[in-house]
């Protein structure tokens, strides 16, 4: 490879690069917070009476010399900024290289991104994250806004917590006294609620195993997006 002559990267230099490149490539996605060296673009799509958002992640390290990268679609709103990786019905985040790799835990050098501090080297590795993002990241949101329609677990569940009239504020203080009784396990939760929505759930046919396993956690994720969205 040839040497990179560039100037180094100054300040305010690779949100600038990144930005261009991402209103270029994906101008449905806005620039919406930057935060914990981390950029956030994002963009919305209605799902019936509620609103899932999709979000890109990207996080530069100008001292390692590191990009990471990651994919997000929210139904719950308060999990959009988060660096937590989940895979759920109600909201999911994914590392950019490992949906492109359909990998799980990916050794070092394959998990990052990589530039030398330089302009011409950083804006190569832009644009090549930003085409992983048009075509793997893109797939990914198209696929999961495809399947979420049908999914007659979060039909049901969202349908249950839209008719609630519990008193947000007192229902979100029992359920952090509950998670701390439990020791934070979900699956130990005691709440009457979260019993009723895990038994509805739970009676509806046609589900397999693998998804059955799913309703404890997705019983709680539904109500705690009951109590932490004013929407809801």
């Amino acid at each position: 490879m040839p040497t990179d002559t560039s100037p180094e990267l100054k300040h305010g230099q690779f949100k600038k690069i990144l930005i261009d490149n991402m209103r270029s490539e994906l101008p449905d996605f806005r620039f919406e917070k930057y935060s914990n060296s981390t950029y956030h673009f994002g963009r919305t799509k209605d799902f019936g009476e509620h609103t899932v958002y999709e979000d890109l992640h990207i996080n530069f390290s100008l001292k390692e010399r590191i990009i990471s990268c990651s994919i997000s679609s929210n139904i719950n709103p308060a999990y959009r900024f988060t660096s937590s990786y989940e895979s759920s019905m109600l909201n999911s985040h994914f590392d950019l290289l490992t949906l492109k790799q359909k990998t799980g835990i990916a050794p070092v050098k394959e998990a990052y991104y990589f530039h030398n501090g330089r302009v011409n080297s950083t804006t190569e590795i832009i644009e090549e994250l930003v085409k992983d993002y048009s075509t793997v990241g893109i797939k990914f949101l198209d696929t999961r806004s495809k399947l979420l329609p049908a999914n007659k677990l979060l039909k049901v569940g969202l349908s249950f917590i839209m008719s609630l009239s519990y008193p947000k504020e007192e229902l979100k203080k029992e359920f952090e006294t509950e998670l701390r009784v439990a020791g934070h396990l979900v699956s130990r939760i005691k709440h009457p609620l979260y019993f009723q929505l895990k038994k509805l759930l739970q009676e509806i046919p046609d589900q397999t195993n693998e998804v059955r396993q799913e309703i404890p956690g997705l019983a709680f994720s539904l109500l705690e997006y009951y109590y932490e969205n004013k929407a809801t």
